[in-house]
């Protein structure tokens, strides 16, 4: 029999396959450098590389309410790799640890302000502007001068624009947004509006719960319940199981979860206008003496005694009010100088006529009607905000106080004559309103929202519902989970591609191994042709080969002993 000798052609193949099989061993190694130069980088990123994945970014919100007009400024950051789907809030402006020249007695937590508010500016452009310019010039002050183009700026308006007619409004809102483009900050046409009551509950929401840290996790936790007293309106916010859907219920999508909140905002249960609603049922109950010139006097059992003054009350006198000496044309055109209060301090009447501020038929259509069991809800805990916080901390008392003590305080404060009080707290606005106010929230809490056994933690005072709105409206929203992981993805290629160190590693790294494998892959092709000899030869065939030859031996050996 005789031997079979490789022919050009099988040589060819047999060098075709050897290569193939090489260069795809090569492929192999380089697509696992790949991963794990990658996977590297994604450890090193969070020391060396960490400031290429986070940036930091700037807003600024004009808080427009019924008592003045506040700004705040945030700084927020945005890492990469350690988000969880919310931005994080590194500093507010102001901070309550400074001395701020536009903060007084008038406020009484964490803001920078002027005062009235712009309802009172209705057609009076060097108003305007002295209300607005000085916190636009100061919100310019705390954000880098670099970073005022990219920084978004919301004018947003509350109880005291919402109670405007429509016209006015919109002359207010289209002066302001003319100052404001005046300035390099950014924003939209959307960005300048007057808030809806429920969207000023809901926001507030959402500061209160990211500020508790109950939003934005990988799983879902109990949030809180909001009570939040402006100086016009009352909002109450909390979450509701799913099944409940009426007017006043919002869905919102929030990281990975959706929550069903009831977010509900009580005109003229704000602190203000409801000491104008004790005003009226006085005078409504009381003989009025004095004259159209001086004013008429009116006792006052929430005032201390000793305290007198001229009060404004525009709406506070009903069309059937009659005043001897007086028509009613006369009357309701000298409202703004018509009353002067007299403090005639009484407890158990500041108690009675509080109560009856804080209950009217509107707002027991709104308890009764919600039907709610608080017992039942998704709800950790309420939390009393802003006006809330604002009359609890002249108490002195722990956040956590019961009612019973709430009560005993209020009671204490209604005993102290008005010097006395002057010197307690003489730096504060409507320091004679304090007996009132701290009834009046108490009356609130015990009779209309029946929440005297609920808890209910006062402040913290540096939530605002600004903090919300930016959260909800700013450019970096409340994102959508895969939104998040797609920039998260998008943004380190970026880095990986832009850092001049790794990228030479990493062609480096590829020259090396082209090479090795050029020199290898050759070597192969030539060691494996069938017919080579030489003992690093047989080394390096294929197993298979060896039963190959050794056959082949076998039969040329055999014919030679023939």
């Amino acid at each position: 029999m005789e031997s079979r000798i490789p022919t050009s052609n099988s040589r060819l193949g047999f060098m075709f396959s050897q290569f193939s099989r090489c260069y795809f061993k090569v492929a192999l190694i380089i697509i696992f450098s790949i991963l794990v130069l990658a996977s590297t980088f994604l450890e090193y990123q969070s020391g060396v590389f960490y400031s290429r994945s986070q940036f930091t970014y700037f807003t600024v919100v004009l808080d427009c309410g019924s008592t003045g007009t506040r700004v705040y400024v945030y700084e927020w950051s945005i890492n990469s790799l350690t988000s969880q789907y919310l931005p994080k809030l590194m500093r507010t402006y102001p901070d309550d640890s400074k001395k701020n020249p536009g903060r007084d007695g008038s406020c009484q937590y964490h803001c920078m302000q002027t005062e009235p508010g712009l309802h009172s500016f209705v057609l009076d452009s060097s108003g305007l502007i002295k209300a607005l310019e000085p916190l636009l010039q100061w919100a310019e002050r705390q954000v880098p001068s670099e970073r005022h183009g990219d920084t978004s700026v919301f004018l947003l308006a509350t109880a005291g624009l919402r109670k405007l007619p429509s016209e006015n409004v919109n002359w207010i809102l289209r002066n302001a947004e003319d100052l404001i483009r005046r300035h390099r900050f950014v924003y939209k046409e959307s960005s300048i509006r007057v808030l809806s009551g429920q969207e000023e509950a809901y926001y507030g929401w959402v500061a209160l719960n990211y500020k508790m840290e109950r939003l934005g996790r990988s799983y879902k936790v109990p949030t809180l319940g909001v009570l939040d007293l402006g100086g016009s309106s009352l909002q109450f916010v909390m979450e509701t199981d799913a099944s409940r859907e009426d007017t006043h219920s919002i869905k919102s999508q929030i990281g990975l979860f959706e929550y069903q909140i009831l977010a509900r905002s009580l005109q003229a249960f704000g602190l203000n206008e409801a000491f104008e609603k004790t005003i009226a049922l006085l005078a409504n109950s009381q003989v009025l003496s004095g004259n159209i010139s001086n004013g008429f006097q009116l006792k006052h059992p929430c005032l201390s005694t000793g305290f007198s003054m001229n009060y404004s009350c525009y709406d506070c006198l009903q069309s059937n009010l009659t005043v001897k000496g007086a028509s009613s044309g006369e009357l309701r055109s000298n409202l703004s100088t018509l009353i002067y209060l007299v403090g005639d301090l009484h407890w158990e009447q500041c108690q009675h006529i509080t109560r009856f501020a804080a209950i009217n038929s509107s707002f027991m259509e709104f308890v009764t009607g919600t039907k709610l069991n608080l017992t039942s809800l998704p709800v950790a805990r309420f939390h009393a905000l802003s006006g809330f916080f604002a009359v609890y901390s002249v108490t002195n008392l722990t956040p956590r106080a019961n009612l019973t003590l709430l009560v005993d305080a209020g009671r204490q404060l209604c005993s102290i004559s008005w010097l006395e009080l002057k010197k307690l707290y003489g730096n504060r606005k409507y320091v004679e309103r304090l007996c009132f106010q701290v009834t009046y929230i108490t009356s609130l809490i015990d009779d209309p929202l029946h929440m005297g056994s609920v808890e209910i933690i006062f402040g913290p005072g540096d939530v605002s519902w600004t903090l919300g709105a930016v959260l909800s409206e700013g450019k970096n929203m409340l994102k959508n989970p895969k939104a998040q992981a797609s920039s998260f993805i998008f943004k380190n290629m970026e880095v990986f591609l832009s850092s001049p160190i790794l990228l030479f590693t990493l062609f480096l790294w590829f020259f090396i191994v082209i090479l090795w494998a050029r020199f290898r892959c050759t070597m192969a092709s030539v060691e494996g042709v069938p017919g080579k000899k030489g003992a690093a030869v047989e080394a390096s065939i294929p197993t298979f080969m060896h039963s190959t030859r050794q056959s082949n031996n076998i039969l040329f050996a055999s014919e030679q002993n023939r």
